[in-house]
This record gives structure tokens, sequence and C-alpha cells, in this order.
């Protein structure tokens, strides 16, 4: 008609609210529902769906569609795409992974969350609270009860004179129930924390829920210098710095995963609902032609094209072009790209990390170069095929590097102990501790901090001794494997 000259088909079928409102329809000015509302549009989505699929098997997948899982017999995974690549290199790069603090710090938290601040509280209410014994002091109990006196302030008055009978509340200072109680607490948390078998506790040290965390975070702080003290980018392969920086792109490539999973399953619907469409204005199509419908009511009527060209706008909300379709594509062929170049060159190849470390020249010290004393955390993500037995190669359980009077393993040479020892100073810019003077088999005097955490140290006690803070039989020695292994979880 002449009112639509020089109007596109859009302008004539569609308000302007409903135009501006759908970047499909903005894009494609011409599209005439009549006509255009074919299979090749319906296939045009579906496409795209493939290529949203297709990229996420090559961002992260597995072979065979089923779970990860690696096979024991071979150590290999069914593990496919860019980021578990991303994440074998990590494997791969000795230490911890990349904000492993912010992670192990995380997860004390969340251990020290349950434990029991019993400031304040009596015998009786931190028994009932923890569920442990009040058998402390159960003399002064019978005798209390005898005398008539029923309050526990007067009783923690009374075994400050008679003494409380437990191990762990000696005479010298005199020490309530209450304080004994919760010492006893405090004492069985902290071998839970940390497996020091604690035999004479001061209540300088563990009388109090202050007391207790204050422990706990002079052992983390000095873990997290010891772990980076020992992992420097002297002893490390040349990726780890590009190792890093692909791990800090999985967040974002998760992003993508969960976006393209969500599109998918819009697209479903969409495609579904285009079907509808085209069905009911091929019907109207054919009642037209076939003169059974008027001009009018195709174009006006309620059983004409008019609710179907309103029901298509909500659906161009969700259509897509050929462009996306090449857009997906091309991101695609970059991420494969990406994954070769991290299989090829960062992990494998004459450069990679795992050719560095199997190399004699390799400056990995031999304490973090895998033996028959050394644990590994599993790692978490996957992977996609483990190193074979214990001598594996990567970040290894800090309390297996040294015995906790500064002992190398059987078989550890001198010499690498001075080289680590070396690094160690060099890299704190210190003066020599005695590197030079390691003589036989070194003793914790001369090497400290780059390798192994003395928590004697930390606590001001004698190993073995039952003096001091804390006293523990040197055959019944700590683990800070266990520390870093079930309180910070780290791997």
């Amino acid at each position: 008609s002449v009112s639509g000259f020089g109007n596109n088909q859009n302008e004539l079928d569609y308000t302007n609210a409903q135009i501006n409102s759908s970047e499909w329809l903005k894009q494609n000015p011409d599209f005439n529902i009549r006509t255009d509302l074919n299979d090749a549009l319906i296939d045009e989505q579906r496409i795209y769906q493939n290529k949203l699929i297709e990229q996420n098997k090559e961002l992260s997948s597995t072979t065979d569609g089923k779970d990860y899982a690696i096979d024991p017999a071979t150590g290999k995974s069914n593990a496919y795409g860019l980021i578990p690549t991303i994440y074998q290199l990590d494997y791969c790069i000795p230490g911890p992974h990349p904000g492993w603090e912010a992670d192990s710090g995380n997860e004390l938290d969340k251990e020290l969350s349950k434990v029991l601040d019993t400031d304040g509280m009596d015998f009786l209410q931190v028994g009932q609270a923890t569920g442990m014994s009040t058998n402390l002091g159960a003399g002064i109990m019978i005798v209390s009860k005898l005398l008539g006196v029923a309050d526990t302030d007067t009783i923690d008055e009374w075994s400050k004179i008679l003494g409380t009978g437990h191990a762990h509340c000696g005479s010298s200072p005199p020490v309530s129930i209450s304080e004994c109680v919760s010492r006893d607490y405090y004492v069985k948390e902290l071998l839970r924390f940390t497996h020091i078998p604690a035999l004479s506790v001061d209540s300088d040290y563990l009388q109090s829920y202050s007391k207790f965390t204050n422990i706990i975070d002079r052992i983390y702080t000095e873990y997290k210098a010891g772990i980076k003290n020992t992992y420097i980018s002297e002893v490390l392969p040349s990726a780890a710095k590009e190792s890093e920086t692909e791990f800090a792109k999985v967040p974002g490539y998760d992003q993508i995963i969960n976006a393209n999973r969500k599109t998918i399953d819009t697209l479903n619907g969409t495609i579904t609902r285009l079907k509808e469409i085209k069905f009911k204005i091929d019907e109207a199509n054919a009642k037209l032609k076939s003169g059974t419908m008027s001009v009018d009511d195709y174009e006006t009527g309620p059983d004409g094209i008019t609710p179907w060209k309103n029901a298509f706008v909500r659906v161009s909300y969700s259509l897509y072009s050929g462009d996306d379709i090449a857009t997906v594509d091309d991101d695609t062929k970059l991420f494969i790209d990406e994954k070769n170049y991290v299989l090829n060159s960062l992990i494998g190849g004459h450069t990679g990390c795992e050719e560095e470390l199997a190399s004699p020249n390799s400056q990995l010290p031999k304490q973090l170069s895998g033996g028959s004393v050394l644990g590994r955390p599993d790692y978490p993500l996957p992977i996609l095929y483990k190193y074979p037995g214990p001598s594996e190669k990567g970040f290894l359980y800090w309390g297996h590097y040294m015995d906790w009077q500064g002992h190398f393993p059987d078989g550890y040479a001198i010499g690498q102990a001075v080289d680590l020892c070396k690094a160690y100073v060099k890299y704190n810019k210190s003066t020599d501790e005695g590197c030079s003077s390691i003589v036989g088999i070194p003793d914790y005097n001369h090497i400290k901090g780059p390798n192994y955490i003395h928590i004697s140290d930390l606590l001001e006690i004698q190993d073995g001794g039952t003096t001091g803070t804390i006293g523990y039989s040197p055959l019944n020695l700590p683990k800070a494997g266990d520390f870093e292994r079930d309180i910070l979880k780290m791997w």
C-alpha cells in the first residue's frame, strides 16, 4: 500500500517498542514472518546450540561423557579440555596451587569457629557444652557435697588449695577446676589441630580461647612463611609464572561454561516455540492461498498471523544469527590453540615443566622431588594423568620433608641440604645461618625456615621433654602434614 512506501518490513509488522526491544529484529529489518520463518532459521538456532555444546566440551568435559575419574592402573583420567590441561600444568609445578593462602586461611577460620570460647564459663558449663567428662577434682566434689557447698565458685577456690588431681593442671601456680577443664579442652583441640600430644601445659599458653588461637595463628604464620621461602623462583620450572596466569583464567572459563549451559537450555524452548509458530503461520498461509481465509482475517483476525507475530517478537529476544555462530566458532578455536600450547609447550616439550623437573640440571632440591618418605595431597580438580608412584613431583606434604629434629630422611645428600640452605639465605638476603658448616647429617640448628617448621621453636619447648610449654615424646613426634592436610586442606 501507499502508506507502507519507504518502510522496511519490520516497521510495517511491529511497533517501535517491539523493534527496539529485540536486537534480532533490529538486525533483520526486512524479515517477513509470512515467508521467512523457515526451517533454515530454526536450523540456525540448532547450529548455534551445537556450537555452544562443542565449546563447553573443549573447555572442560570427559572423553566418555561419564563423571571424571582416574584409572588406577594407568594413572590416566577421562578428563578433556582446556581447563583440565591448565590444572595438569598446576599439578606439575611444585608448590601449592595459586590462591592457597586465601583458601587455607578460610579453612582455618572455619575450623577455629568450631572451637568453644570458654571465657566466663565454669567447669559444669564447659562440660555440658563440649560433652567432656567433669570428673576432674572428683574428691573435692564429694567433700563439697558433704559440707553442703554447691556453687562452682566455691569449689573452684577449694580446688586451688587442694588441687585437681589432673596431669594437665599442676599445683604451681594453683589452678581451679574450671580453669583445668578449659585447659584440658584446649589441649584436646591442640591435638586435633596439630597432632601435638601435649603432656604438660602452662596456664600462660592454653588457659583460654585467645591463648589457643594465638598458638594456632603463630603456627599458621610460620607455615605460610615456610611455603613462601621454599617454593621460590630459583627452584621452580620456568613455566611457573605462566601457570599462575593460566590458573587465573579458569574462573572466567567457568563463567563461560555456565552461561553456555543456560543458553543451551533456553534454545531448547526457543526451537520448540519456533516450530509451533511456523506451523501456525504455514496453516494460515494455506487458508489464505485456498481462499478459505480473507486477507483482512489473515492480517488482523484472531485466527490469522497477528497473534503469532507477537509470539515471534518474544522468541526473537533469544535468536542468534550466522555472525553469532562465527564468533563462538572463533572463540572455540582459540581455546583449542591455548590448550595445545599449555599441553605441548608449558607441560611437555623441551622447555616444558616435566622436562625441566626430569633434567639432571633441575634446580629443584631433592627434598621436594619425591622419594619413598614423601607424601602428596590428592589433586582435587580434574587432571589428565597422575605421575606414577610415591616419587611423583610437585607439592608435597610439609611434615615429611624433615623429621622434627631437623634431620633429612636417609639418602639425602648433605650437599643438597647446603644448596637448599643457601637458596633460602639468598632469597631472604640474610646472612649465612650455618650453611657452610653442615657436616654429616645436619641438625635443625643449621637450617631453619626454608623446608620445615620446627613447632618447638614456635612454642618455646624442648623436643621429647616435659618441661616448658608443651612436651612430647620423640617416639610420637607431631607432623605438620596433619595440620596442613586436615585443617588447612592444602593442595
